[in-house]
């Protein structure tokens, strides 16, 4: 996952494999899960958090960067037994993002089948690898040796896609330059751009020197037409001179006020839930540039503002551009419709040369100055002490920095760290096992103003990260608990009727009697003794994970056990799995 920002509920949420707008309490099992897929969340270290409530088998790879630049791409890659998805777009993993901003995003999905724009796959590797290779994430790496193995298995296969990627930051040309490039390929370079349009929350903060239109009309000189998309209240930070160049220039403002044609699809995709009495608020956050001759297109989606930090400067940034035939008007059209914006056109509105007010400093790829930053901070690290009960933080920094620790007050927690020569005080492994969920940064006060903190992730040795089942599995419980598969969340709400489905109706009332009969715990315990005592010792683990016959309640499966006892058979088989070395932590 790459984001500029992201909401801890969010990851949570998506990494325990629950809907994105649940609020739920995750149990050993949910983070056993997560420890075992390990997920890798790639973010800008300036949005690190106060409190992050995510587990700590996870990979945060915090990216620093330089001064007014930003890392701000938006990118999901998910990898399953037979699929490889990729989601590139607009939307930050927030709740805003997912749920109330007007966003825009390009999915793709791979499979043995189904292999078209693979090449935009490969490039998106490439770009991992060597943006964020200084991380040396054995979790990052093993994901991508993976999606490398498909490829190669696929490489003999047609491709008719035509997605390219678009991207800024992990080498030396810009994304502008690189739209342009792929612009010449697709159509020639004697036929270039002549119309423009775009869809943008935010512009270049100031008009004095050189903005991105200025670029846009070097790099495109023949490009006469003009049409902006965007919020009614961004138009008070905008005038003319934003846009100057073009023969034809037009403005269409979406209003403050949802209209009742939008708040009627709102309700429409809430389907039963009653919307009368909320609130709702919506920003445009999607970024779109579409450049054009006659019917020919080439249109881009992705994370990058209308800024000149966006296409020509040092923010890092992530798109998909693809070829497109039609009529322009009717595609302009069909946008205004789909982001509810006035067909009026309002640039004549705007002022010549001057804003009428100066946009907030809290802008989406803004930079802003944090006084007190511990900006010698290259990298902390939780490792193994000199004995395997202890532990100690480890601050990488150039070595004649580290002395500047001891002008902050460096907290995990409620424990006050003292470091020497970069390295904290020996700590109990078991501090760790209690906070195995938050308890992700380390706060750094300023000694001499306390007023002045900041929050700086850390990350787990490999060493400590090889050991992880020793925490989430402290019981045998625990264990039993993953294994089965229980707390596997639905595809749906329960009774929730899906179209294709079969009546709910039931006229056989004998299926009754086999449903009631199926939820008896009893009943349920015996399948699970059933399928637990026809597995061999050797191959234990893989039935538990792969029969699953059944997915009790850990209520349930306490409550059968307190109703009969085990038979000797599968006792034995118990002891037996309980003596192998590599099933840690299991007791009875």
């Amino acid at each position: 996952m790459l984001s500029y920002e992201f909401d801890d509920e969010q990851v949570l949420n998506l990494s325990a494999l629950q809907p994105l707008g649940k609020q739920f309490e995750p149990r050993m099992t949910h983070l056993a899960r997560i420890a075992q897929t390990v997920p890798v969340m790639i973010y800008d270290a300036r949005k690190t958090r106060a409190d992050l409530r995510l587990p700590h088998f996870m990979e945060l790879l915090p990216v620093r960067m330089p001064a007014y630049t930003c890392h701000h791409p938006k990118a999901y890659l998910v990898v399953t037994r037979s699929c490889v998805h990729l989601a590139l777009g607009s939307m930050n993993l927030t709740r805003s993002g997912l749920f109330s901003n007007r966003e825009v995003f390009d999915t793709f999905c791979w499979t043995d089948k189904e292999t078209d724009d693979r090449a935009l796959l490969a490039e998106f590797l490439g770009v991992l690898r060597k943006g964020y290779a200084s991380f040396d994430s054995t979790s990052l790496a093993a994901a991508l040796e993976e999606v490398d193995r498909r490829l190669s298995r696929w490489k003999d296969l047609p491709d008719t896609g035509r997605a390219t990627l678009i991207h800024q930051g992990y080498d030396a040309q810009h994304a502008l330059a690189s739209l342009a490039q792929r612009w010449s390929e697709t159509f020639g370079i004697h036929a270039p751009p002549e119309r423009a349009i775009v869809v943008s929350p935010f512009f270049d903060r100031t008009i004095e020197g050189r903005m991105l239109i200025d670029d846009v009309h070097d790099t495109f000189p023949q490009l006469t037409r003009l049409d902006v998309v965007t919020d009614e209240t961004v138009s008070e930070y905008l005038c003319q001179r934003h846009f100057h160049g073009a023969t034809s220039t037009r403005l269409f403002l979406i209003p403050k006020k949802i209209s009742d044609q939008e708040l009627a699809r709102i309700a429409q995709a809430n389907q039963s839930n009653d919307i009368a009495d909320h609130a709702i608020g919506r920003k445009l956050h999607a970024k779109i540039l579409i450049l054009a001759r006659g019917n020919d297109a080439l249109v881009y989606l992705g994370s990058g503002n209308f800024t000149r930090k966006a296409w020509c400067g040092g923010n890092h940034e992530l798109g998909v551009a693809r070829p497109y035939r039609g009529n322009m008007d009717a595609l302009l059209e069909s946008l205004r419709r789909s982001l509810c914006a006035e067909a009026a056109d309002r640039f004549k509105e705007l002022p010549v040369s001057t804003p009428v007010a100066t946009p907030p400093t809290d802008d989406d790829d803004d930079y802003v100055p944090l006084a007190g930053y511990p900006d010698f901070v290259q990298g902390i690290e939780l490792r193994e002490a000199e004995t395997s009960e202890e532990m100690a933080f480890f601050v990488k920094a150039a070595p004649d920095e580290l002395d500047r620790l001891a002008a902050y007050e460096v907290i995990w927690g409620a424990t006050v760290l003292r470091f020497d020569d970069g390295r904290s005080q020996p700590l109990e492994r078991s501090l760790l096992a209690r906070c195995l969920l938050g308890g992700r940064n380390l706060r750094f006060s300023l000694r001499a103003d306390p007023s002045l903190f900041h929050y700086l992730p850390f990350r787990h040795s490999a060493q400590l990260f090889e050991q992880r089942e020793r925490y989430v599995f402290p019981t045998a419980e625990d264990w039993m608990y993953h294994y089965l598969g229980a707390d596997l969340p639905l595809d749906r709400d329960p009774g929730e009727y899906m179209p294709g489905d079969p009546p709910a109706v039931e006229e056989d009332p004998a299926a009754l009697a086999h449903a009631a009969r199926d939820e008896n715990p009893v009943i349920r315990m015996q399948g699970h003794c059933h399928a637990t005592s026809s597995a061999s010792v050797d191959g234990s683990v893989g039935a538990l994970e792969n029969k699953r016959p059944l997915r009790p309640s850990l209520e349930i499966f306490t409550n059968c056990v307190n109703e009969f006892s085990l038979t000797c058979r599968n006792f034995h088989f118990l002891c037996q799995l309980c003596a192998k070395p590599e099933i840690a932590g299991l007791r009875l």
